[in-house]
């Protein structure tokens, strides 16, 4: 996202000094070189600083600070995340599902929507797709980084209960474990879920995880491996992978709640209503939410129970029996999220913002 940004204004003649927050994203030696540069420009101290962060370590700055910023929650803010986000002068969130939760929630400040956005001259219909071999003929696609939030859970119990070897179909899921110090997260969690389901090894459909480094420039062949794109997640602060599945003209089975709201309806996708909506609690529900982000802590999350899964594995049904009635329902989703949320788009809007602030 940030990359995305600074880039696109930089095109557009805005001058920017970088304040980067070292991370292990790895980039190429051209785009190191060109951040590197942005880091030693000189711009007045006076000019607005735009923090990309959930909340910066450091809000030190001289002239106007905005903060551009989301949450995965679907109802409620932590309160010490209100109080944050009042230090601001202007609040940017990618949402107006994230808009309007934080205006619900306390927060005095002026909160504007900045969408992110797909480069939508790659993330298309016709990217060539990586091959794997041992894949079933129809399948189901899922991109998220393994953690409990992305409901990986809700995924495999529906898929499970629902296909069989007798299926024609394979589940890709396309992810690495969240950063717990355990290398073993997936199979251990594949491995609970599996032994809740009522079938012996051979009955069991396919699932194939692909979690090898991925280059972002071939991010859009990896969507295309899928004939479909499916993510029961429990919240989302703008839904990345919901939007480049889309542009790539895949049908979409999705939540109902949080960020990805803004895009998927029933006339475009396969949407998926939680059961309920519960306050993630560290030592009652949703414990593996709360313990997660202290953030998230005593906030309400939408809950999905039995309803949710027997939903999910009809959408999948429907999408694998009736593929032509999906295809054309991904064509309403893919021509919205291209004419509206393109990169160059979302650094319009920044761009024609910061023309009025300075």
């Amino acid at each position: 996202m940030n990359r995305a940004m600074v880039f696109g204004l930089a095109n557009r003649n805005i001058k920017i000094k970088l304040d980067i927050q070292r991370s292990g994203v790895d980039v190429n030696k051209a785009t190191h070189r060109e951040l590197k540069r942005m880091e030693m420009t000189e711009i007045s101290p006076s000019a607005p600083k735009i923090f990309g962060a959930t909340i910066p370590l450091s809000m030190t700055h001289g002239g106007k600070k905005i903060l551009y910023t989301m949450m995965e929650n679907d109802q409620t803010l932590h309160r010490e995340y209100v109080e944050r986000l009042n230090l601001f002068d202007e609040i940017w969130v990618p949402t107006e599902h994230g808009k309007k939760m934080f205006k619900n929630n306390g927060v005095t400040r002026n909160v504007l929507v900045m969408p992110l956005g797909v480069e939508t001259s790659r993330y298309h219909s016709g990217v060539k797709p990586i091959e794997l071999g041992g894949l079933g003929g129809f399948r189901f696609i899922s991109v998220f980084k393994w953690g409990y939030r992305k409901g990986y859970d809700i995924l495999l119990k529906a898929y499970m209960e629902e296909f069989s070897s007798q299926d024609d179909v394979s589940l890709i899921l396309v992810s690495r474990s969240d950063t717990d110090n355990n290398p073993n997260r997936i199979a251990e969690d594949f491995q609970a879920i599996r032994m809740g389901i009522d079938k012996q090894n051979e009955e069991l459909p396919h699932v194939s995880l692909y979690d090898k480094p991925i280059k972002e420039k071939d991010m859009p062949s990896i969507y295309r491996m899928g004939d479909a794109f499916v993510l029961i997640s429990r919240g989302e602060g703008f839904g990345l992978p919901y939007y480049e599945a889309a542009s790539c003209g895949l049908p979409v089975i999705g939540s109902n709640c949080s960020g990805q709201s803004d895009i998927l309806t029933e006339e475009n996708s396969y949407l998926v209503d939680p059961d309920d909506y519960v306050t993630a609690k560290i030592n009652g529900p949703l414990s593996k939410l709360a313990k997660h982000c202290r953030f998230y802590e005593n906030q309400i999350f939408p809950d999905f129970g039995p309803n949710a899964i027997m939903k999910t594995r009809k959408h999948m049904r429907d999408v694998f029996e009736n593929y032509n009635k999906a295809i054309n329902k991904a064509a309403k989703l893919q021509k919205h999220v291209r004419d509206n949320y393109s990169w160059e788009k979302s650094v319009g809007r920044v761009f024609n913002r910061i023309q009025n602030i300075i």
